[in-house]
């Protein structure tokens, strides 16, 4: 029986703006703390406050983003190692699923796997094992 090898561990890291998580959460929290400084020194001036107020505020929003993305990120990770030592089961399964006609992410969504991203790798991965297997087949046909 052939075995299928799990396949190259894709990036879990969500970016926005080039920045990692980590790099939000400090940016934000820095942002946050000097624009609270700023409001305070500049309150007796006017309008000039509301500039580090709005920079206060996108500071946290920084902040609560860069940490949801980091629980993700977690969570991402626990579901393609999950996969990574299910791999050859999950290939076969799937497998007999596209032979079957089933809805293929139905039945991955029900053996636990949550997060849509994970889902579409591993069936990228899975088509292209097909892909692979089916042009080898030919080529040995061929000889």
């Amino acid at each position: 029986m052939v075995e299928f090898p799990p396949p190259e561990r894709p990036d879990c890291e969500q970016y926005m703006f080039g920045w990692g998580s980590g790099r939000r959460i400090a940016t934000g929290a820095l942002a946050t703390v000097v624009a609270s400084v700023l409001t305070v020194q500049l309150w007796d001036l006017g309008l000039l406050w509301k500039f580090p107020i709005a920079v206060g505020v996108f500071g946290f929003w920084l902040v609560v983003h860069g940490c949801g993305d980091l629980r993700r990120k977690r969570r991402l990770e626990a579901e393609v190692d999950r996969a990574g030592a299910d791999w050859d089961e999950l290939v076969r399964t799937v497998g007999a699923a596209r032979g079957r006609g089933a809805p293929v992410a139905r039945l991955l969504q029900e053996r636990g796997y949550r997060e849509f991203d994970v889902r579409q790798w591993m069936l990228r991965e899975i088509d292209a094992l097909v892909v692979r297997a089916r042009e080898s087949s030919t080529a040995t046909v061929a000889r």
